[in-house]
């Protein structure tokens, strides 16, 4: 938590979730979704897997699947993703696997591992299942962004795709939707 950080202790101090939630304080300095992950390993110790779900997006995407498919497979990373325009995509090959991202706006390419077959765009969702081998590998510290971490592992890891092109998706975190939401009250701005 950063932004906010004393209304979040205060609101689940206050209330009773029937779960124990733990806080990962970054009031000092935000780690990104790298430093993040890497920040909260030691929750996962004697785990297999754990699942990451980004907390401004809404989802009803099936999330015992995504698991289980992860589990079931030899991916360090399986990533949630959707077809629907974004202007950040990653690109994975015919075997669902992690071979690059694209920023179509500026037309920047980040090149991780050679596709087999025909590339295909996706837009990541902010759900994903990391197998805890991972942090055996990660030799960065502090602040730094899991999509480039998983584009350098891809290198020499499989980084599999997860499409849910089933499910509803929402960015929580887009204000103007987040507006149209509320003054619609209702939630029928899913892609």
């Amino acid at each position: 938590m950063h932004h906010f950080a004393e209304q979040i202790i205060d609101f689940v101090n206050k209330n009773k979730f029937g779960v124990n939630i733990e806080i990962s304080d970054e009031r000092e300095q935000l780690l990104d979704t790298g430093g993040a992950i890497l920040k909260a390993k030691d929750f996962f110790q004697g785990e297999k897997a754990f699942l990451v779900y980004n907390v401004d997006i809404l989802s009803d995407i099936n999330l015992f699947e995504l698991f289980v498919t992860h589990i079931n497979s030899p991916a360090l990373a399986t990533l949630a993703v959707k077809d629907r325009s974004t202007s950040r995509q990653l690109l994975f090959d015919a075997e669902a696997k992690l071979c690059q991202w694209k920023n179509v706006k500026t037309g920047e390419i980040k090149q991780a591992a050679e596709p087999f077959g025909d590339l295909i765009p996706y837009a990541f969702s902010g759900i994903h299942v990391i197998s805890t081998d991972i942090f055996n590998h990660i030799s960065q510290k502090g602040a730094f962004s899991i999509i480039d971490t998983y584009l350098q592992f891809a290198k020499t890891h499989i980084i599999r795709a997860y499409v849910h092109n089933y499910s509803k998706w929402y960015d929580m975190g887009r204000y103007q939707l987040l507006k149209e939401f509320d003054k619609n009250g209702k939630l029928d701005l899913f892609i």
